[in-house]
C-alpha cells in the first residue's frame, strides 16, 4: 500500500474517521468533492489550508470513503438573519462568508485556530456560546 502520511486517525476528532493531517477535514468529504466535480484547483480556493498532496492521498485512500455524501447549503437561511453559526473544517470558509452576507454570526474553527478541536470541546464551544454547529461529520461525538 502506498504510504498515506496525510491521513489520520483520532478517536477525539470526527468520530475516529480518516482526516487530513489531523485537522477537521475528512477524507470522504474530499472524495465527494471530486466526485462531484471539482478541481483540485476549486477544492484548495475553497480550502485555502489545503494541498495538492493532500487531496491526492484522499484519493488513494477512496475505497474506504462510500458513505459521506455532499449536500448544498439551503437559500432558506438569508431570511433568518441574526442566527449564529460554528462551521467544522469540513464546511467551505465561503460557507462562512456567504452566511454573513446574509447578516448572521458565522464562525470557522480555522480562524479560531481550533482545526484539531475534538468532537466534545467543540459541542461545548457551539453550546456555551449559543451557536448552531454545520458540519459533514455524520456521525458526531459517537
Amino acid at each position: 500500500m502506498v504510504r498515506l502520511e496525510r491521513i489520520t486517525f483520532d478517536p477525539a476528532i470526527m468520530g475516529g474517521r480518516a482526516c487530513i493531517r489531523g485537522m477537521r477535514v475528512t477524507v470522504a468529504l474530499l472524495i465527494n468533492l471530486v466526485a462531484n466535480g471539482m478541481t483540485s484547483a476549486e477544492i484548495m480556493d475553497a480550502y485555502p489550508y489545503l494541498e495538492r498532496e493532500d487531496i491526492r492521498q484522499a484519493l488513494q485512500y477512496a475505497a474506504w470513503l462510500a458513505k459521506e455524501q455532499v449536500h448544498r447549503t439551503s437559500p432558506f437561511l438569508s431570511s433568518c438573519a441574526g442566527m449564529r453559526f460554528l462551521l467544522d473544517m469540513g464546511i467551505s470558509p465561503k460557507i462562512m462568508i456567504a452566511l454573513r452576507q446574509g447578516g448572521h454570526d458565522a464562525i470557522h474553527l480555522l480562524d479560531q485556530q481550533l482545526h484539531k478541536l475534538p468532537d466534545p470541546a467543540m459541542l461545548e464551544k457551539a453550546r456555551h456560546e449559543n451557536r448552531i454547529l454545520l458540519t459533514h461529520d455524520l456521525d458526531f461525538a459517537s
